[in-house]
């Protein structure tokens, strides 16, 4: 579970988590059917599926008239036949050759009759040569209007919902679970008391020939009470226990539980270790094995046996060993050791040859849950450094001490470890590495140093059995192992998961190669127009725009909407990044660039600061007036006022505040800016 979690969150860092999954393989075909088809569940739920995969139930007072609608892009799925088949090694009912806006979509139904719950997994298929951003919409509609509607909030993030419950005027709920916990991509859900429609949206981007699949399931209960209880109680580790690996690894929507390196998947015992033979034979008991040495091209390592949850063997003449670990870091290489030490539940201590074993799997450590260590691991690994290799290895790394050397079309950068979200090695929009920094930016180049030494996190402690007086000792590898690793050889260098999107607030400077840097322009700017030469303060700067094959020909708007044309004397510009590196930036390359939240000119600003220092004037009057004008000048001031907030009395800060507010509003509600003398 743990390995699962954290592959989700390296790679819903970069994008959707489906870049590089193998096509999704209809499944094993059943009993062919045709529809609707209708069931109950123990609750005396009467279940029927449609045609296009809807949902409706029938019987006494049924809640769902239409549920489980699926739209893209607006679009209706559309049908080519009435026939399904029953998948013989899910129980699910497969509804495939469905289409909507340009996609293919196969619903797989699960209906579980003994926990009256329905479960659909959706799989969008972009089969088109080009990327797509697809709106996915669900919809369910009840048939009794809406009394009352609430959601679930993430227990790990607040701002997310998991699940909505809406109870109808017959007194019974509809209950929607439409996202896992801590999972990256989330739907958003919007429901209107006295309606009698729930929908859910989800923006995801599709790359060409690639799939990804959303998985959302649904129920009744009695009562709104009933239905969070339902809720509460579901484990995700149950819900999702018979989905297809292949499926599982393009969830988009929640974290599948299920542990795969490459196409092989992980195994784990449950009361006691496994050892599965290439033949298919499994061997149980208590692996004795406490420490593994591990031989790597990077480096000889060491790791603790109670830090591993598996081990894979790859290969067949000249197998390589893959050992997983509880935090979902993957070492490849040769084992030290040719055999494996397992204890059988009956005594009898074995050595297994290594050339034999297909996989190691070791039992679930007392109070390791499946949804709960997924939960742990999620907010363990969101800081911590981690290298991905070409090889699958993957490792958790301690930040560099230095900076990184990056060479770039405009210059060499040395970058902050701190203020890079990751490093891509290999990437199918370049050629060459990217970076992306935490305050949003991106941009092409490569990374100048030829190899990495780095060092592994600490991996814990070893058990070792049979000290001198009979019983168990623990012992501490070194908590920091030194690797050196080719740059190469690397896939993708995840710093940190705590990359920001550039907001409607954040400046932001666009260049036609794809770059952005988010940040300010910084220095004065020499504009040559038809009549002078006009120096401008890169501050004051709302908006630049430069056309295409037009030399350092621009156009600039300043804060208090000025727009001025002409030549720029400097062929680069300055751009002051907000994670603090700075960059100058060919303006030939420049596409446009937005500020936001301008700065006044400092004839302004202190104008301003005159008004403002009126809001502690004895007279009331003279307080109102001043704040009247601070409103008057419009919100291209808000930057000044927020700067002299924190020294104001306690009277003149609320006034600010709420002189702030004011903008905010009009700003929310589309209002012009205007700027004005405070007079």
């Amino acid at each position: 579970m743990r390995i699962r979690n954290l592959v989700a969150l390296l790679l819903l860092c970069l994008a959707t988590g489906t870049l590089g999954a193998p096509p999704v393989q209809a499944g094993a075909a059943g009993t062919f059917l045709s529809l609707p088809y209708t069931t109950t569940d123990v609750a005396g739920n009467q279940w029927m599926i449609y045609q296009n995969g809807m949902l409706q139930q029938r019987g006494n007072q049924p809640v769902y008239a239409q549920g489980a609608m699926l739209l893209i892009n607006g679009e209706a799925l559309q049908a080519a036949s009435n026939r399904v088949h029953i998948d013989d090694d899910t129980g699910e009912l497969v509804l495939d050759n469905l289409s909507a806006a340009g996609m293919t979509v196969t619903r797989r139904v699960l209906i579980k009759a003994n926990d009256a719950y329905v479960r659909y997994i959706d799989v969008i298929k972009n089969a088109t040569p080009a990327d797509q951003t697809l709106d996915v919409q669900l919809q369910s509609r009840v048939n009794f209007q809406l009394i009352a509607s609430q959601t679930v909030p993430d227990p790990h993030n607040k701002d997310r919902v998991l699940a909505w419950v809406g109870q109808t005027q017959v007194n019974r709920a509809a209950v929607e679970l439409l996202n896992g916990r801590s999972s990256d991509n989330a739907f958003s859900i919007a429901a209107q008391q006295d309606a009698n429609l729930v929908q859910a949206d989800l923006s995801v981007k599709v790359p060409a020939g690639k799939e990804v699949a959303v998985m959302h399931v649904h129920s009744t209960a009695a009562s709104a009470d009933a239905g969070m209880q339902l809720v509460a109680g579901w484990q995700e580790s149950k819900l999702l226990k018979n989905v297809r690996p292949e499926i599982g690894r393009i969830l988009i929507n929640f974290n599948s539980g299920i542990s795969l390196i490459g196409d092989a998947q992980v195994l784990r015992g449950d009361l006691l270790d496994v050892v599965e033979l290439r033949g298919g034979d499994q061997l149980k008991g208590t692996l004795k094995e406490p420490t593994y040495t591990l031989h790597t091209f990077y480096g000889e390592i060491q790791l603790p046996a109670d830090a591993l949850i598996g081990l894979i063997n790859i290969g067949k003449y000249r197998p390589r060993q893959l050992l997983v670990s509880g935090d979902g870091q993957v070492f490849g290489g040769q084992l030290a050791k040719e055999t494996i030490s397992l204890e059988l539940s009956s005594g009898q201590l074995t050595q297994i040859p290594l050339s034999q074993i297909a996989r190691i799997g070791y039992r679930r450590r007392p109070g390791e849950s499946a949804d709960t260590a997924a939960d742990q691991t999620a907010e363990q690994s969101a800081d911590q450094s981690i290298v991905l290799l070409r090889t699958g290895d993957r490792m958790a790394v301690l930040p560099p001490e230095g900076t990184i050397d990056f060479l770039t079309r405009y210059g060499l950068l040395k970058l902050d470890p701190k203020a890079i979200g990751a490093i891509a090695f290999q990437s199918d929009d370049n050629a060459v590495h990217t970076a992306y920094l935490t305050d949003g930016s991106h941009f092409a180049g490569l990374v100048a140093s030829e190899e990495f030494k780095m060092k592994l996190r600490g991996t814990g402690p070893a058990r070792v059995e049979g000290a001198d007086n009979g019983a168990a000792t623990t012992q501490q590898l070194p908590s920091e192992q030194t690797i050196t690793i080719p740059a190469a050889a690397l896939f993708r260098w995840q710093l940190s998961c705590k990359t920001a999107e550039p907001g409607d607030d954040s400046p932001a400077l666009r260049l036609d190669n794809g770059d952005l840097f988010v940040g300010s322009l910084a220095g004065e700017l020499k504009l040559n127009t038809l009549f002078d030469t006009i120096t401008i303060n890169a501050g004051e700067i709302h908006s630049l725009t430069h056309t295409p094959d037009a030399g350092s020909d621009v156009q600039i708007e300043l804060w208090d909407q000025t727009r001025l044309s002409g030549s720029l004397r400097d062929e680069k510009l300055t751009c002051a990044l907000s994670s603090g590196q700075a960059v100058n930036v060919p303006v030939a390359l420049i596409e446009s660039y937005s500020q936001p939240q301008p700065q006044p000119s400092d004839g302004m600003v202190q104008q301003i600061k005159l008004v403002v220092a009126n809001l502690s004037a004895d007279d009331w009057k003279q307080r109102d007036q001043a704040q009247n004008q601070l409103t008057a000048m419009g919100p291209m001031i808000a930057v000044v006022l927020k700067q002299l907030l924190p020294s104001q009395p306690p009277e003149a800060q609320q006034r600010l505040e709420a002189v702030l507010k004011q903008f905010a509003d009009k700003k929310s509600s589309g209002g012009a800016a205007s700027v004005t003398g405070g007079g």
